[in-house]
């Protein structure tokens, strides 16, 4: 018998599809380099419809090489744009879906939005989306190529620090001088992977750092170490802050000298010789690109939703037909179209409220799972250390504690 109304559906659900829901993936937020912003936002621009055209599989209007608003309906692809002027401010927003090669019922959407604001540099966003009705949604995280355009052609700057097509790649103790100020730089705001090798000759790293560089161009630096380079940074910031032997680690932004080391992650060596220990190091490093993209910028500040630009440029539209005075079957139409607009962009706030519900309940679940595990750990040792007394033993008996502050770190490498 049933014991609640859940499972009192659970035969009526199990027969009814499932509803398609929409993830949002990962979002890039920079700018892009040069001393005439609107000629490097055009430049970027016809680099975006490349992709997109590569994309449709067709040739797109005359009004999108113009920079212009366009809809083109494609089944499954639906590129169109929306360019949005006032005053001195302009912006071109462009959305196009792909269906997934492998996965039936899952579709791809891609969003860009160029922003030229007065007095300051161009500015480039992306949102990759996917929708699907998989009850769980299994993916590794990659930026569309189209970053990787923009950035050949144009350069994209996140922060204050440029996105490299290359990763970095570090030799001696006098390039790794680079790669230090690279870590200890305030004005960094993406993780930084600084990957090594097993070896202190110039072998290569486990992990590949051209592939994982180009999947998360734009979410995060990668840097190669070899083993001279490794040694200046465990001379600056000591082995608990410092990676080698082929190693992984993780700085993330505001990383310093006396940061704590379980905030920038570390995979050992171990874990990557092992079966498919690199194969699931990359998932991790990319999945974890992609979900400091998502809590890292805003939807509204940082990055802008194509949906939000589409109603804005409507809301512009009506207003200079009502002071036109357009007749009230233009009027009326485009007041129609814009409240289309306005229930396409509840439906995706509608969405992302549910992500975000859902990302709740998951790190609620996780806090309580290491909550639960740091209690028993503790009982544990607490047991231990009673069993080891009763039978005469201090665990403490052979530990010289050091002599002065200077020794403490290597006493607490050591012991």
């Amino acid at each position: 018998m049933s014991t609640t109304f859940a499972e009192a559906l659970v035969p009526l659900s199990a027969r009814m599809p499932r509803a398609v829901r929409e993830h949002e993936v990962l979002r890039v937020a920079g700018w892009l380099p040069g001393n005439d912003p609107d000629a490097v936002a055009r430049k970027a621009t016809a680099e975006v419809l490349k992709w997109g055209q590569r994309q449709a599989g067709t040739g797109l209007p005359p009004a999108a090489w113009e920079g212009e608003t366009f809809d083109l309906p494609l089944p499954g692809r639906d590129p169109s744009a929306v360019r949005l002027r006032s005053g001195a401010s302009d912006l071109w927003a462009f959305r196009i879906n792909r269906p997934d090669s492998d996965v039936p019922g899952r579709v791809w959407t891609t969003e860009v939005v160029l922003g030229h604001l007065p007095e300051s540099p161009a500015r480039f966003s992306v949102r990759l989306l996917v929708a699907t009705n998989e009850a769980e949604l299994s993916i590794t995280p990659a930026v569309p190529a189209l970053i990787r355009h923009v950035a050949r052609k144009c350069g994209l700057m996140v922060g204050g620090q440029r996105a490299t097509l290359a990763p970095m790649e570090y030799r001696t103790r006098d390039e790794a001088e680079a790669l230090v100020d690279h870590l200890l730089d305030q004005d960094r705001v993406l993780p930084t992977f600084v990957l090594t090798s097993f070896e202190e000759t110039f072998s290569p790293p486990p992990i590949d750092p051209s592939e994982l560089n180009k999947a998360v161009l734009g979410l995060a630096h990668v840097a190669f170490a070899h083993g001279d380079a490794c040694w200046l940074l465990t001379e600056r910031f000591g082995k608990r802050l410092s990676v080698f032997g082929g190693a992984v680690r993780v700085y993330v932004p505001g990383f310093d000298a006396a940061a704590d080391p379980f905030a920038h992650r570390l995979v050992l060596p171990a874990t990557l010789g092992s079966g498919d220990g690199v194969e699931r190091t990359v998932r991790w490093l990319r999945e974890t690109a992609a979900k400091v993209s998502l809590h890292r910028t805003r939807l509204g500040g940082e990055v802008l939703p194509y949906a939000a630009v589409r109603t804005a440029s409507l809301e512009l539209r009506q207003a200079k037909l009502r002071e036109a005075r357009a007749s009230e079957t233009d009027q009326l139409a485009a007041a129609l179209e814009q409240i289309n607009a306005l229930q396409g962009q509840i439906e995706a706030l509608k969405l992302e409220q549910v992500y975000y519900i859902g990302e709740y309940e998951r790190e609620r679940e996780r806090a309580e799972a290491a909550e639960a595990q740091a209690q028993k750990a503790a009982w544990r040792i607490q047991q231990l250390s009673e069993q080891i007394r009763a039978e005469d033993g201090d665990p403490d008996s052979g530990s010289a504690l050091p002599s002065a502050w200077t020794e403490f770190v290597e006493w607490c490498d050591e012991q």
